[in-house]
């Protein structure tokens, strides 16, 4: 850089001065043909001899400003391409931030939708009531169906452990009560026992619910707006909005083939969905249910084909 304008000063110099040469030498070049119409015309020839050089000092001259006009379109080039640069990186940056505003609107547009889902959510259940003789009917909105949900499930797992499900009910399951050995089986007790509450006891009502959470977490994580860690930060923005009834219904849906199981299970491996999970309750009685549950998660693999998918 440093040698680029040392000769562009240089060359700057020699211009100069040869335009002050010909600003001065011109004018008395041509007052000087007029000695012409004094001469005889022998002596006249050889006089225009003498401007044989002179000739060839305005032919340099000329050279120079050729030069010079090409040094001139050299740095005016270098200048738009510098210019040209700038401006891709300046585009680059505005995609950037136009795709991660599209990213965050899209998100919070989903999460909205997740708690209009919430405070819409409604469930009628009919229990026999001991002291009168008709039904006792209870309703429940808003997030008090996940903690009636949570105690139906409870007592799913409950029923179905210590009676066995006959295959004549409603829901077409059969379990068998045998002694529980190796996950497999465990997972199959669990698994039964959340079909029967989602199939008896109102838990097809949380099916949009679960819909819009899983599609939720699949659209940080395939998301290319982003980079990982951020994925992980909004991850745990949504994470924060679920209670500890939800996140125990969550838990039990990931064991179910086709419900939460593999994709959602993946994705609560992936951004620790879990993390808040209250799980005293699940460990005081059934604590293989964890056991059983981190297994699943350490066998689980990848089940979105993201270069597919993007």
């Amino acid at each position: 850089m440093k040698k680029e304008k040392s000769t562009w000063t240089i060359c700057k110099v020699t211009l100069s001065r040869g335009l002050w040469i010909a600003i001065f030498l011109i004018p008395f070049l041509w007052l000087s043909t007029l000695l012409l119409l004094f001469m005889d015309s022998t002596k006249a020839g050889t006089f225009g001899d003498m401007f044989g050089a002179v000739n060839a000092l305005f032919s340099g001259f000329a050279f120079l400003g050729i030069i010079y006009t090409i040094s001139l379109q050299r740095r005016e080039l270098k200048l738009q391409r510098k210019e040209l640069k700038l401006t891709r990186k300046e585009f680059k940056t505005q995609n950037r931030t136009l795709s991660f505003q599209r990213f965050e609107n899209t998100l919070f547009q989903m999460l909205q939708l997740h708690h209009e889902i919430i405070d819409k959510l409604e469930i009628k259940t009919t229990e026999i009531d001991i002291n009168h003789p008709s039904e006792r009917v209870d309703e429940f909105k808003k997030r008090w169906v996940f903690k009636e949900s949570k105690t139906k499930i409870l007592k799913a797992l409950l029923y179905m452990r210590e009676r066995g499900y006959d295959e004549t009910e409603s829901t077409g399951l059969i379990t068998k009560i045998r002694i529980l050995e190796g996950d497999e089986e465990y997972r199959d007790w669990i698994v039964d026992s959340y079909l029967y509450f989602y199939k008896r006891d109102e838990g097809s009502n949380l099916s949009y619910y679960f819909r819009n959470l899983y599609h939720i977490f699949k659209f940080i994580h395939l998301s290319t707006d982003i980079e990982p860690e951020r994925k992980r930060f909004y991850a745990s923005l949504v994470r924060a909005q679920l209670s500890p009834d939800e996140l125990f219904l969550v838990f039990y849906n990931a064991f179910v083939p086709g419900l939460g199981h593999p994709n959602m299970l993946f994705l609560i491996k992936e951004y620790d969905i879990l993390q808040n999970l209250d799980d005293n309750e699940i460990n005081t009685k059934y604590s293989n249910h964890l056991e059983v549950f981190e297994r699943m998660q350490n066998q689980c693999e990848n089940p979105f084909n993201e270069k597919l998918l993007m």
